[in-house]
Protein backbone atom coordinates (compact mmCIF):
# COMPACT_ATOMS: atom_id res chain seq x y z
CA UNK A 1 0.00 0.00 0.00
CA UNK A 2 2.85 2.57 1.08
CA UNK A 3 4.81 2.46 -2.70
CA UNK A 4 1.42 3.36 -3.62
CA UNK A 5 1.33 0.76 -6.56
CA UNK A 6 4.70 1.40 -8.15
CA UNK A 7 5.64 -2.04 -8.61
CA UNK A 8 2.42 -3.01 -9.92
CA UNK A 9 2.93 -0.33 -12.56
CA UNK A 10 6.62 -1.70 -13.35
CA UNK A 11 4.75 -5.42 -13.66
CA UNK A 12 1.87 -3.88 -16.06
CA UNK A 13 4.68 -1.87 -17.67
CA UNK A 14 6.76 -4.87 -18.54
CA UNK A 15 3.85 -6.97 -20.06
CA UNK A 16 3.04 -3.92 -22.26
CA UNK A 17 0.03 -3.37 -20.88
CA UNK A 18 -1.55 -0.02 -19.26
CA UNK A 19 -4.57 0.46 -16.28
CA UNK A 20 -7.86 1.64 -17.67
CA UNK A 21 -9.75 4.26 -15.15
CA UNK A 22 -13.24 5.24 -15.01
CA UNK A 23 -14.64 8.18 -14.35
CA UNK A 24 -13.62 8.56 -10.37
CA UNK A 25 -10.22 7.77 -10.85
CA UNK A 26 -10.38 3.71 -9.74
CA UNK A 27 -8.53 0.99 -11.63
CA UNK A 28 -11.30 -1.34 -13.18
CA UNK A 29 -9.49 -3.02 -15.98
CA UNK A 30 -6.28 -3.30 -18.13
CA UNK A 31 -5.96 -3.07 -21.82
CA UNK A 32 -2.99 -4.26 -24.12
CA UNK A 33 -0.56 -1.42 -25.74
CA UNK A 34 -0.05 -2.40 -29.75
CA UNK A 35 3.37 -3.78 -30.26
CA UNK A 36 3.70 -1.62 -33.14
CA UNK A 37 3.38 1.66 -29.78
CA UNK A 38 5.37 -0.59 -27.49
CA UNK A 39 8.26 -0.33 -30.04
CA UNK A 40 10.02 -3.18 -27.90
CA UNK A 41 9.53 -6.73 -26.93
CA UNK A 42 6.86 -8.31 -23.89
CA UNK A 43 8.72 -9.17 -20.61
CA UNK A 44 7.87 -12.06 -18.68
CA UNK A 45 7.26 -11.79 -15.11
CA UNK A 46 6.41 -13.92 -12.70
CA UNK A 47 4.55 -12.43 -9.19
CA UNK A 48 5.26 -14.35 -5.78
CA UNK A 49 3.20 -13.31 -2.83
CA UNK A 50 0.69 -11.44 -4.45
CA UNK A 51 -1.46 -9.99 -0.78
CA UNK A 52 -4.19 -11.72 -2.94
CA UNK A 53 -5.95 -12.21 0.79
CA UNK A 54 -6.09 -8.16 0.76
CA UNK A 55 -6.51 -7.21 -2.89
CA UNK A 56 -8.28 -9.80 -4.62
CA UNK A 57 -9.18 -7.41 -7.34
CA UNK A 58 -5.30 -6.56 -7.90
CA UNK A 59 -4.55 -9.96 -8.18
CA UNK A 60 -7.24 -10.31 -10.77
CA UNK A 61 -6.12 -7.32 -12.87
CA UNK A 62 -2.73 -8.68 -12.71
CA UNK A 63 -3.97 -11.52 -14.06
CA UNK A 64 -6.46 -10.71 -16.58
CA UNK A 65 -3.04 -8.36 -18.18
CA UNK A 66 -0.98 -11.70 -18.26
CA UNK A 67 -4.03 -13.59 -20.51
CA UNK A 68 -4.20 -10.76 -22.71
CA UNK A 69 -0.73 -10.52 -23.76
CA UNK A 70 -0.08 -14.58 -23.65
CA UNK A 71 -2.68 -14.85 -26.28
CA UNK A 72 -1.15 -12.14 -28.84
CA UNK A 73 0.88 -14.02 -31.46
CA UNK A 74 3.31 -11.63 -31.65
CA UNK A 75 7.10 -13.06 -32.77
CA UNK A 76 8.92 -11.60 -30.05
CA UNK A 77 6.33 -12.42 -27.66
CA UNK A 78 7.95 -13.81 -24.18
CA UNK A 79 5.03 -14.68 -22.51
CA UNK A 80 3.40 -16.08 -25.24
CA UNK A 81 6.60 -17.86 -26.09
CA UNK A 82 7.40 -19.09 -22.59
CA UNK A 83 3.89 -20.13 -21.47
CA UNK A 84 3.81 -22.88 -25.08
CA UNK A 85 7.16 -24.20 -23.56
CA UNK A 86 5.68 -24.53 -20.00
CA UNK A 87 2.42 -25.84 -21.32
CA UNK A 88 4.41 -28.43 -23.89
CA UNK A 89 6.67 -29.84 -20.70
CA UNK A 90 3.46 -30.51 -18.80
CA UNK A 91 1.42 -32.57 -21.13
CA UNK A 92 5.24 -34.26 -21.63
CA UNK A 93 4.63 -34.93 -17.89
CA UNK A 94 1.30 -36.42 -18.34
CA UNK A 95 -0.47 -33.56 -17.46
CA UNK A 96 -4.24 -33.71 -19.67
CA UNK A 97 -3.95 -30.90 -22.12
CA UNK A 98 -6.97 -28.96 -21.12
CA UNK A 99 -4.97 -28.59 -17.53
CA UNK A 100 -1.51 -27.87 -18.74
CA UNK A 101 -2.82 -24.98 -20.80
CA UNK A 102 -4.46 -23.20 -18.09
CA UNK A 103 -1.92 -24.02 -15.74
CA UNK A 104 0.80 -22.86 -17.80
CA UNK A 105 -0.58 -19.77 -18.52
CA UNK A 106 -0.19 -19.10 -14.28
CA UNK A 107 2.36 -16.42 -13.36
CA UNK A 108 1.06 -15.41 -9.82
CA UNK A 109 2.24 -17.77 -6.97
CA UNK A 110 1.48 -17.23 -3.19
CA UNK A 111 0.63 -19.45 0.01
CA UNK A 112 -2.69 -21.08 -0.18
CA UNK A 113 -5.55 -19.00 0.78
CA UNK A 114 -5.40 -17.77 4.89
CA UNK A 115 -1.90 -19.35 4.96
CA UNK A 116 0.79 -16.82 6.32
CA UNK A 117 3.78 -19.53 7.45
CA UNK A 118 6.41 -18.82 5.01
CA UNK A 119 9.08 -19.07 7.65
CA UNK A 120 12.66 -18.17 5.48
CA UNK A 121 13.64 -16.03 8.20
CA UNK A 122 13.99 -18.88 10.45
CA UNK A 123 15.24 -21.54 7.92
CA UNK A 124 17.81 -18.80 6.64
CA UNK A 125 19.11 -18.14 10.45
CA UNK A 126 20.30 -22.16 10.43
CA UNK A 127 21.81 -21.92 6.93
CA UNK A 128 25.73 -22.69 8.99
CA UNK A 129 23.52 -25.94 9.59
CA UNK A 130 23.00 -26.60 5.59
CA UNK A 131 24.81 -29.02 3.42
CA UNK A 132 23.20 -27.34 0.72
CA UNK A 133 20.74 -24.77 -0.72
CA UNK A 134 18.42 -27.81 -2.37
CA UNK A 135 16.30 -28.27 0.85
CA UNK A 136 15.34 -24.64 1.28
CA UNK A 137 14.63 -24.03 -2.44
CA UNK A 138 12.46 -26.65 -2.50
CA UNK A 139 10.52 -25.91 0.97
CA UNK A 140 10.16 -22.35 -0.86
CA UNK A 141 8.58 -24.01 -3.77
CA UNK A 142 6.53 -26.03 -2.31
CA UNK A 143 5.04 -23.67 0.52
CA UNK A 144 4.58 -20.96 -2.28
CA UNK A 145 3.91 -23.28 -5.14
CA UNK A 146 -0.05 -22.34 -5.44
CA UNK A 147 -1.34 -20.75 -8.34
CA UNK A 148 -3.64 -17.96 -8.42
CA UNK A 149 -5.18 -16.42 -11.94
CA UNK A 150 -6.30 -18.42 -15.13
CA UNK A 151 -9.10 -19.93 -13.14
CA UNK A 152 -7.35 -20.80 -9.99
CA UNK A 153 -7.27 -19.48 -6.40
CA UNK A 154 -4.83 -21.23 -4.54
CA UNK A 155 -4.32 -25.03 -5.89
CA UNK A 156 -1.35 -26.41 -5.62
CA UNK A 157 1.48 -26.96 -8.51
CA UNK A 158 4.99 -26.55 -7.09
CA UNK A 159 6.39 -27.93 -10.62
CA UNK A 160 4.30 -24.83 -12.75
CA UNK A 161 5.96 -22.36 -10.47
CA UNK A 162 9.65 -23.83 -10.24
CA UNK A 163 9.41 -23.62 -14.19
CA UNK A 164 8.74 -20.26 -14.01
CA UNK A 165 11.01 -19.57 -11.86
CA UNK A 166 13.57 -21.24 -14.02
CA UNK A 167 14.78 -18.53 -16.18
CA UNK A 168 14.58 -15.85 -14.42
CA UNK A 169 16.92 -13.35 -13.33
CA UNK A 170 16.18 -9.74 -12.39
CA UNK A 171 14.12 -9.50 -9.07
CA UNK A 172 12.46 -6.84 -7.07
CA UNK A 173 10.77 -6.62 -3.81
CA UNK A 174 8.61 -3.90 -2.29
CA UNK A 175 7.84 -3.97 1.66
CA UNK A 176 4.76 -1.60 3.07
CA UNK A 177 6.48 -1.42 6.37
CA UNK A 178 9.32 -3.62 8.28
CA UNK A 179 7.04 -5.44 10.26
CA UNK A 180 4.65 -6.42 7.63
CA UNK A 181 6.29 -8.61 4.70
CA UNK A 182 3.10 -8.10 2.30
CA UNK A 183 5.60 -7.87 -0.93
CA UNK A 184 5.41 -8.68 -4.32
CA UNK A 185 8.37 -10.31 -6.39
CA UNK A 186 8.38 -9.81 -9.98
CA UNK A 187 10.66 -11.76 -11.32
CA UNK A 188 11.36 -11.11 -14.78
CA UNK A 189 12.09 -14.11 -16.94
CA UNK A 190 14.15 -13.33 -20.20
CA UNK A 191 15.65 -16.24 -21.55
CA UNK A 192 16.08 -14.87 -24.95
CA UNK A 193 18.19 -11.94 -26.58
CA UNK A 194 21.32 -13.01 -24.45
CA UNK A 195 20.07 -13.33 -21.20
CA UNK A 196 20.49 -16.92 -19.61
CA UNK A 197 20.22 -17.56 -15.66
CA UNK A 198 18.94 -21.13 -13.31
CA UNK A 199 17.53 -21.20 -10.32
CA UNK A 200 20.66 -21.98 -8.02
CA UNK A 201 20.30 -25.66 -6.60
CA UNK A 202 17.49 -26.42 -7.09
CA UNK A 203 17.44 -29.77 -8.83
CA UNK A 204 14.46 -31.85 -7.46
CA UNK A 205 12.28 -33.99 -9.70
CA UNK A 206 9.95 -30.78 -9.13
CA UNK A 207 12.41 -28.32 -10.48
CA UNK A 208 12.59 -29.13 -13.90
CA UNK A 209 13.32 -26.46 -16.77
CA UNK A 210 11.17 -26.31 -20.04
CA UNK A 211 13.57 -25.73 -22.67
CA UNK A 212 13.64 -22.29 -24.28
CA UNK A 213 11.30 -21.95 -27.66
CA UNK A 214 13.38 -21.67 -31.18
Amino acid sequence: MRHEGVLESQIFYLLGTKPVWDERGKVVGVDVVPRAQLGRPRVDIVIASASEGLFANLTRLMDDAVQKVKALDEADNQVRQHYLATKAALIARGVPAEDADRMAGVRIFDEPPGIYNLNTSSIVAKSGSWDDEAGFANDYIRKMGHGYGNGYWGEPMPDVFAMALSGTRPRFMARSIMTICSCIWAALRQRSAGWTARRPNCSSPTAATPESPP
